[in-house]
């Protein structure tokens, strides 16, 4: 890896390298091209290091490297508040930090936009892989909709992996559709939502990947003009974000019942607080998460 990587330095006339967060291989590529060749170099940070679900090795080369590769970067891009103050705790003024959210191009939701006037049946759609960070609050939702059988909702789970608890969980419901589509295809699909689902969980082995996530969904449900059901720790940057900006509901408690209770209040008069929550959400995606504007950020971070 880093042979190849010195070898496109040469080809391309590199004067800066740009490294992504992954299990540590390009991360630590990035750092030895940079030792070999004296080339500064930026660090994007997708998602934790340490603090990560990772392998016993690799957590512990984690552990041993991460802050000397964060503390040799120019800068330091993370996609959220939440994941800032998570590494300035760490390491104070000794990187440099830098915010740019998950980026959605506005053009690709701007054919999808219509009114919000939902009718029953009424459906609650998630679009994504369900894997540990999403187990425990998906199997809530579920038990939640046990207990709102009277009423006409229907779940659509566009998800081409799911664990084999949720597998498990969904087998023979006759209102849970399990569907997988082309990501070209989603904001078509979300159109269709009376509520969009964003599911992050207790109890995990990486509670800081809770804590600071924000997955790509949450950029795609802001910008798919339907409202988003956010059911996570009230720690997750989601949670804080949601609230802060009332641009969604959110149910911060590992509660089925209060889940039941919040859908329930909702269903019961969705448009008008649908459209209140749409009206918010587009604001501040327009003010943070479009493409144009994490592009401008990047291009002032490059010169």
């Amino acid at each position: 890896y880093v042979r190849s990587v010195r070898a496109a330095i040469r080809q391309e006339q590199a004067t800066i390298l740009y490294g992504v967060s992954d299990k540590g291989l390009a991360m630590l590529a990035t750092y030895i091209a940079h030792r070999q060749t004296g080339l500064p170099y930026i660090m994007h940070m997708f998602d934790l290091y340490v603090g990560n679900n990772l392998s016993p090795v690799n957590h512990l080369i984690a552990r041993c490297c991460e802050g000397m590769i964060l503390r040799g970067a120019q800068t330091v891009i993370v996609t959220n508040e939440g994941t800032a103050q998570y590494y300035q705790n760490r390491y104070g003024s000794r990187i440099q930090l830098k915010i740019i959210h998950n980026p959605v191009q506005a053009s690709t939701y701007a054919s999808t936009q219509s009114e919000y006037s939902p009718e029953p049946p009424y459906k609650i759609i998630f679009t994504g892989n369900i894997g540990w960070p999403q187990e425990q609050s998906v199997l809530n939702l579920l038990s939640a909709l046990e207990q709102l059988h009277d009423l006409p909702i229907e779940l659509y789970l566009y998800s081409p992996h799911m664990t084999d608890r949720v597998l498990s969980a969904i087998e023979g419901k006759q209102n849970i559709y399990r569907r997988t589509a082309a990501a070209s295809e989603m904001p078509m699909i979300q159109k269709d939502a009376t509520l969009l689902f964003l599911p992050l969980s207790w109890g995990t082995k990486s509670p800081a990947i809770i804590a600071t996530a924000t997955p790509g969904k949450f950029t795609d449900y802001l910008a798919s003009g339907r409202p988003m059901l956010v059911h996570a720790p009230d720690f997750a940057y989601v949670s804080l974000y949601t609230k802060q900006h009332s641009c969604g509901i959110v149910v911060d408690v590992n509660d089925v019942q209060y889940l039941a209770q919040a859908i329930r209040t909702f269903l019961d008069s969705p448009k008008n607080i649908g459209q209140e929550y749409i009206r918010r959400a587009r604001e501040i995606f327009l003010v943070n998460h479009t493409a144009e504007v994490g592009g401008k950020k990047l291009e002032a971070i490059l010169r």
